[in-house]
């Protein structure tokens, strides 16, 4: 009885050792997992991406709009989440709270979220954690998570933050050998990471001397002026002038300079001079009336420093400011020591400030000597068009024909081929005409050349060149909705799962962070979209976009990710609104502006215009009066609905004015009707495209091709993209992700000249 009892208390024993072990592991698994041991291996060819729906979606598409509302949505979905889709609410509620300074709730959040749901968000969740734990002053804890990103997630977007974070950790800890070691393995391993500039601040800071603290630091403010720790880098060097070296002297004042501190900046630039600084010592030189050192300062860079990155800005520079005697003494010398890359442009720009003889001699040096150059085909097209315009059209012709052989691809082709097929058409060669019309609309289709052979081909074929009609915009109802900037999928799709994951919770800002070094080359889409969407740099977004459309050859029925961001539907609600009530296209209204303002609807010109529209503000005070509102003040003005309807209205008065002929009413938008009444004066029977072509001032003449271009193009997206329902107009106008934008002050527009 008594052994019996005794095998029944050893196997009691066994199965509660059995239980314990059990349960311990249990505990351990749902303890480990939630910081990642237990996540299973994953790669990213089995990555699904992640699609919020219902209450989820809801909810995270208020997010850019309004943080305290898609914060309540957040809170208040308590049941029918998946696992997946939960973890996905509290990382956006943690990153919420974790932004708006509420660590503690942001801390718990990101506890409660299980890591084997989200594993492409796992790393991002520990990290965060860290971060947290170092502003709570819990070292043991940055250190626990930063290590457990680097055991579990390796090869994850935020492994280079972790070795980073731990070197801050051991530095405020003392523990500076090992400090030191991170640092140093951020900056080699990570070498085009934004750590890696921070690291050299820390290992500043870490020298064993002031010569080894300053080299670490000079390379620092040599790659970011304006950087986070500059300031903390010129409250220690102020102290030490006399020490420093000429460069690290010139290297404050650029950081002064980069914040907006010119007059210290210009006691420092003038330390020395070199190929970080130059081109900021000329430029704060002129502004202070020191013509003479500012010139000589360019000279010496475009002599010295011709591989640096601001050579070509420091060479219109000099051409813009130089006199003519100075261009001709000078000018020769930097031609003769630039990069031959760089000569053809700079010819291109000598030839524009100089005389009309002297500028003949540099258009045909650039085509003789730089035969494949695209500033060659710039050049033989204005020398084609300055004999046709100048009456010599059989000389015209030939050097016409011989540009088309060369540079028949090229985007001054078409404004060539136009006008050869117009003086084909005027010796009745019809059919020679047709041909090169549709060589036009083959080669370069959404060119405002483009456009008008349309046009003319019609007439050629028996129907009506409707010329620069403007249409009433009726079928355009759908305008009346908000537009956001689309989000280019495609390029999406390529990104790493953690950057897609952030993009589906519209956490714009923190995948920003993590975007690519090389990303601008690899993904343009993308970065026209961050400047336009995120960052609000509408201008260089347009750019950039435009660029790639170019370069693509695109068509409207292809690379739609840049036409939408090149030509923007942005504030389309209240151009239809306005255009409906002064019965005309909308299109128009948004073809002014992105001409006018390219969309920044603060921006201030040179000649004080304002906002979207570019109104003058006496032209905006009649008009409001006109229609009964108050005296608009600047601030009003800069209210895009307000803007746009004040300009609306002035573009109908004066399309009213010259009876509806649109080129008409866009050249007295810009020039003022009484210029457009006095040419009109001077030459009452001109072919309305030699018209256009020879406006007397430069500025109006290019303007009112830019904008019919614009109204063209956006009439074909219009047909081409929405009409087929290949993107949908959002229910919501989302600003940014809460992102501090500084609008520019101004936009140089420069004044009307008449050419010459």
């Amino acid at each position: 009885m008594e052994i019996a009892l005794i095998k029944f208390n050893k196997q009691i024993q066994i199965y509660l050792g059995i239980a314990f072990i059990a349960l311990t592991a249990l505990i351990a698994f749902r303890f480990y997992s939630n910081f990642g041991f237990f996540v299973p291996a994953k790669t990213e060819s089995n990555y699904k991406p992640f699609s919020p729906s219902g209450d989820l979606a809801d909810a995270i598409n208020y997010l850019p709009i309004n943080r305290d509302l898609a914060t309540q949505r957040l809170s208040e979905i308590k049941v029918g989440l998946s696992p997946s889709s939960d973890a996905r609410r509290l990382y956006i509620l943690a990153q919420i709270n974790q932004r708006s300074g509420k660590l503690k709730e942001a801390f718990s959040q990101y506890s409660n979220i299980n890591l084997n749901a989200v594993p492409y968000l796992a790393d991002r969740v520990l990290l965060h954690k860290a971060e947290i734990a170092a502003e709570e002053s819990q070292e043991k804890l940055v250190l626990e998570f930063c290590r457990n990103i680097l055991y579990n997630y390796p090869n994850s977007l935020s492994a280079v933050a972790a070795h980073y974070e731990l070197g801050r950790s051991y530095l405020r800890q003392s523990r500076f050998p090992e400090a030191k070691a991170e640092f140093e393995k951020t900056k080699s391993v990570y070498s085009n990471s934004q750590q890696a500039i921070g690291a050299l601040f820390y290992l500043g800071q870490l020298a064993n001397n002031k010569n080894e603290r300053n080299a670490f630091w000079e390379n620092y403010l040599s790659q970011s002026p304006g950087g986070r720790f500059a300031a903390e880098i010129l409250t220690a060097w102020q102290s030490e002038l006399n020490s420093l070296t000429n460069k690290q002297k010139s290297l404050i004042g650029l950081t002064y300079y980069k914040n907006g501190d010119r007059e210290q900046a210009a006691k420092l630039l003038i330390a020395e001079t070199n190929i970080y600084t130059w081109l900021a010592t000329a430029e704060i030189l002129y502004k202070t009336n020191q013509k003479t050192a500012a010139q000589k300062t360019l000279v010496m860079g475009l002599t010295q420093f011709i591989n640096s990155p601001q050579y070509l800005d420091g060479a219109a520079m000099f051409l813009r400011n130089a006199s003519k005697g100075d261009r001709e003494a000078l000018f020769s010398q930097i031609l003769a020591n630039a990069p031959l890359e760089h000569k053809p442009y700079l010819i291109w720009k000598w030839a524009n400030v100089s005389s009309k003889e002297q500028k003949q001699i540099l258009l045909l040096q650039i085509e003789r000597q730089y035969p494949n150059s695209v500033w060659a085909g710039k050049a033989g097209a204005e020398i084609f068009w300055n004999a046709y315009k100048s009456g010599q059209f059989d000389s015209a012709e030939n050097l016409g024909f011989a540009f088309i052989k060369n540079y028949g691809n090229s985007a001054e082709a078409a404004k060539v081929k136009f006008w050869l097929a117009k003086r084909a058409e005027m010796q009745g060669q019809k059919e020679k005409a047709r041909g090169l019309y549709n060589q036009i609309l083959s080669a370069q289709p959404s060119s405002y050349y483009a456009f008008r052979a349309q046009g003319r081909l019609k007439e050629l074929l028996g129907g009506r060149d409707t010329g620069w009609a403007i249409g009433n915009g009726s079928f355009q109802a759908n305008l009346a909705q908000n537009w956001v900037w689309p989000l280019p999928k495609e390029e999406l799709r390529r990104l790493h799962p953690t950057l897609q994951e952030l993009f589906s919770l519209n956490l714009w800002q923190e995948a920003l962070t993590l975007m690519p070094a090389n990303y601008a080359q690899n993904f343009p889409a993308l970065q026209a979209w961050f400047l336009a969407r995120v960052e609000e740099k509408v201008n260089e977004a347009i750019k950039v976009a435009s660029d790639e459309i170019y370069k693509r050859r695109s068509s409207f029925t292809t690379d739609h990710d840049y036409w939408l961001i090149s030509y923007p539907f942005l504030y389309s609600q209240y151009a239809f609104s306005s255009a409906q009530k002064y019965s005309f296209d909308p299109l128009l209204v948004l073809a002014l502006i992105r001409q006018e303002s390219r969309f920044q609807h603060k921006v201030i010109s040179s000649a004080k215009a304002v906002g979207l529209c570019q109104l003058m503000p006496a032209t905006a005070k009649e008009v409001a009066r006109s229609i009964g509102y108050p005296v608009p003040d600047l601030n009003s003005l800069c209210v895009p609905a307000y803007n746009i309807e004040l300009g609306s209205k002035y573009l109908s008065g004066l399309l009213k004015q010259f009876n509806g002929q649109g080129h008409l009413a866009v050249a007295a938008y810009n020039a003022g009707p009484g210029s457009v009444s006095k040419w009109l004066k001077n030459n009452p029977n001109a072919d309305p495209d030699w018209f256009v072509e020879t406006i007397p001032f430069q500025e109006t003449q290019k303007y009112v091709i830019n904008v019919f271009e614009n109204y063209w193009v956006y009439s074909n997206l219009m047909q081409k993209v929405y009409a087929e329902k290949k993107f949908a107009y959002s229910q919501s106008q989302a600003p940014n992700d809460g992102l501090a934008i500084d609008y520019p002050s101004t936009i140089d527009d420069g004044e009307a000249q008449e050419s010459t």
